[in-house]
Formats: C-alpha cells, sequence, structure tokens
C-alpha cells in the first residue's frame, strides 16, 4: 500500500495494529478514508528518514479510534489552539512542504464533525513528535443512530491500512 511504500522510501519504522475485529463505522465511507489516509500521510510526511509512524486502530465506549503516533517535528505548544484553523501551518511543516495550502486539517475536522466524530491530537511541542486521534461512532445493527440517512455507508477503519504491529501501544485518547 501507498503508507507501507512510502515509509520503505523514507526507511522508517512504520506499524499498524488494527483491533477491530470488523467493526464498522457509520460515515461517507470515501470521505472518512480520505481523512484516515490523510492522517497517516501527513505523519510519514513530516517524520524524517528513520523515524517512527505507529498507527493503532481500537475500540473506546461506542467509537471506533485511529491514533497515529509519530517522533516527527511536533507542534510548537504556542500555536497548538490554531492547528485546526483555516489556512493554518507552523513553520516548520512550512519548511517540510512549502507547497501546503493550510486546509487539510481544516477540512479534517469539519468531516470528522460532519460524521458525529472528531479529530484531536497531543504533542509535547517541536521536535517531540504527536499523536492524532480521528474517531468516529460505531455502526450499530440497526443501522445507525436515528438521524442517520441513506447516504452513509459502513466504513471499515482498517480499509486503508497496511500490515503490522506495534509493540508500544500509544497513550489514551485526550481531547484538545
Amino acid at each position: 500500500n501507498m503508507h507501507t511504500n512510502f515509509a520503505r522510501q523514507k526507511k522508517m519504522d512504520y506499524a499498524l495494529d488494527v483491533a477491530l475485529d470488523d467493526q464498522k463505522i457509520l460515515a461517507i465511507e470515501d470521505e472518512v478514508e480520505r481523512v484516515l489516509d490523510q492522517t497517516i500521510h501527513d505523519a510519514l510526511k513530516y517524520t524524517p528518514e528513520g523515524g517512527k509512524v505507529h498507527v493503532r486502530a481500537y475500540l473506546d465506549a461506542n467509537r471506533a479510534v485511529m491514533s497515529v503516533r509519530d517522533n516527527g517535528i511536533g507542534i510548537p505548544k504556542e500555536v497548538q489552539r490554531d492547528l485546526f484553523a483555516l489556512f493554518f501551518r507552523t513553520e516548520a511543516a512550512k519548511a517540510v512542504d512549502p507547497a501546503g495550502s493550510g486546509t487539510g486539517l481544516y477540512e479534517d475536522r469539519k468531516t470528522m464533525l460532519k460524521h458525529g466524530g472528531d479529530i484531536s491530537f497531543e504533542s509535547e511541542g517541536t521536535g517531540h513528535g504527536s499523536t492524532f486521534y480521528v474517531a468516529a461512532p460505531l455502526y450499530t445493527q440497526n443501522g445507525g443512530s436515528a438521524d442517520s440517512d441513506a447516504s452513509h455507508k459502513a466504513a471499515s477503519l482498517g480499509d486503508c491500512s497496511a500490515g503490522g504491529t506495534t509493540t508500544t501501544p500509544p497513550a489514551a485518547p485526550a481531547v484538545v
């Protein structure tokens, strides 16, 4: 898969641990898959050659959660509150990818909120990496919640992933 190939090119420790046993989320499949793929891609892009990116998908109460932990460039404490703002980019992100538009995380959060989920992160600051959490409500046997509509498809968090396992699980999700 594209993430595994990108990680190999950068000689990274890239691992995936999916513990969802075919659990489904209630969402427009393509939209949520784009967020999941972009979250993994960004971790690989903003982590230097030889770095580590570990992806974990698991259940948390009535949600499916994907955490993406890296030891990349990190997010400066003083700008963390602005990270999901439209057109915002950190100076370190601009240095790695000058062509970025600053719309990705804004659009990702908007997409996840639309589906009853969210995206959040933790970072100890510049140079300390980060962990992003993408969460979505689980699809239930009766077709989801009463306010769901037919345009939603049950999507699997494992659909955009590659093989492998993590040896150390990431920290539990925190709302930022």
